[in-house]
């Protein structure tokens, strides 16, 4: 058996120095700190910018700012359009289809349909009133700078932009003595702006509530004393044949119930009824009683 000398062993280990670590983990550590402590990875040393710029779509605030100006200016465009009032005009076109007719010797109704088509838009037939209450604030303001304010995008009303897209919206006009007035296709649309508000021109003003008697023919009846018996000559009226639907004194203080003396009766019709037409005009005196009136 050989002997081994522990004592020489273990002092030509201490001769021989360890041998050197590897750089790969320290290379493996250097990448694994390339990740940021927020999970993000971070650019390589030997990526180039181009690299960079490719991974981050983000779009810059030059980017952001130029976008909303773009919109900004499409908006101001879109309602410049919108609020637009003109004279619209036909294409030639269409006028010398009309002059033909007139050439050939057609008849009216051909001529009266060339000339529907000649107009780029649709005459508007509205009959119901619905009134925005202003009073005297629009007197002396051109009526197409109101119609450009009540078709922009100021006049903060839903329900009116909403009748504007359903084309049920017919005419603005100015009232005597004051207030606007906007014709209406139906009276479910006028049902629908009924107390609400509409800005314009930096002013709110609200529309007045729907008048339903508004359409309807009416007789005032002067001189009509407050102990006189209406309900009797609404009677007669009825058998004359003219359907009477609502009476009430003209001028009504409700406070105190004073009235004057001008009685108004309403029709169902929105022409004098034939009855009360003598010799083609409504009738200027009524006997009731064997009195007259």
């Amino acid at each position: 058996m050989a002997l081994v000398d522990t004592e020489k062993t273990n002092a030509d280990d201490e001769m021989f120095p360890p041998p050197p670590a590897s750089a790969e983990p320290e290379a493996d550590q250097a990448r694994a700190s390339a990740v940021t402590s927020d999970g993000t990875a971070a650019v390589h040393a030997g990526d180039t910018a181009d690299n960079a710029n490719d991974r981050d779509s983000r779009p810059t605030m030059a980017m952001l700012l130029r976008q909303q100006e773009t919109i900004r200016r499409d908006n101001a465009e879109v309602d410049a359009a919108r609020r637009r009032v003109e004279t619209p005009k036909p294409l030639a076109v269409d006028i010398e289809m009309v002059e033909r007719q007139y050439a050939a010797g057609g008849d009216w109704s051909d001529i009266t349909s060339c000339i529907h088509q000649s107009r780029p838009y649709e005459l508007p037939r509205a009959k119901y009133d619905m009134v925005i209450e202003t009073g005297k604030t629009f007197t002396k303001t051109p009526l197409t700078k109101i119609m450009a304010a009540l078709v922009g995008k100021s006049y903060r009303n839903c329900a009116l932009d909403r009748l504007y897209e359903q084309k049920r919206v017919g005419q603005v006009s100015k009232m005597p003595g004051g207030n606007l007035r906007l014709k209406l296709k139906d009276r479910e649309a006028c049902l629908k702006l009924e107390r609400t508000t509409v800005s314009i021109l930096g002013g709110v003003y609200p529309f007045k509530p729907f008048d339903v008697l508004a359409s309807k023919f009416f007789l005032d009846v002067s001189n009509v004393d407050s102990d006189t018996d209406t309900d009797i000559i609404l009677r007669r009226l009825y058998l004359l044949g003219c359907e009477p639907v609502y009476d009430t004194f003209r001028d009504v203080n409700l406070a105190t119930g004073l009235t004057s003396a001008t009685w108004r009766v309403y029709f169902r019709s929105r022409e004098c009824p034939s009855p009360l037409v003598v010799n083609g005009s409504v009738c200027d005196q009524l006997v009731f009683s064997n009195k007259l009136y």
